[in-house]
């Protein structure tokens, strides 16, 4: 085991690390895939899905590693380390800065992970992006580490001659 108790060892490296990063007294309400999707249905929209919930997971799994929850559970300053990461994210994010979101996102993971997480994903989306806006318009959710990086979610759709326009809010 890895030091934490026995029915917590089931649980994969990145829901683990997620528990440990998580501030439960930031009061910061529910998640905003969560309130995006409440949206879509409150305004009768049918929601579609790029990746199945366990193909998403599944992903995931090449983000983080035992190794890395390992460091976290002998040197509890790792957690400090990971949370001023995901805060320089964010920080990014609100800023619009894309280049900076690739710059900590991407390099934060192995090149087989980025591969997966990344490449793979986004190029697996496309052919579903088409067939969801094939009759209608759509607005399309992800996160937005798939909106940089040489085979961007938008570059691919672009490449499939799709006219791409942000939209600010």
């Amino acid at each position: 085991t890895l030091g934490i108790p026995y029915d917590l060892n089931h649980l994969p490296p990145w829901y683990l690390s997620i528990m440990y990063l998580s501030d439960p007294a930031s009061n910061q309400g529910a998640p905003l895939d969560l309130k995006i999707y409440n949206l879509a249905l409150e305004s009768g929209a049918k929601p579609h899905y790029l990746e199945s919930i366990k193909q998403h997971y599944s992903a995931i799994e090449y983000i983080y590693d035992f190794n890395h929850l390992e460091l976290i559970l002998n040197d509890p300053s790792q957690i400090d380390s990971d949370k001023e990461n995901l805060n320089r994210i964010k920080e990014c994010y609100l800023q619009s800065n894309l280049f900076c979101i690739q710059n900590y996102s991407h390099n934060s993971i192995s090149e087989q992970g980025y591969q997966v997480v990344y490449i793979n994903r986004n190029k697996s989306w496309i052919s579903k992006i088409k067939k969801i806006t094939k009759k209608n318009n759509a607005f399309i959710v992800m996160g937005v580490g798939h909106l940089t990086g040489e085979y961007n979610v938008l570059s691919l759709l672009r490449g499939q001659g799709y006219a791409i326009e942000k939209i600010s809010f």
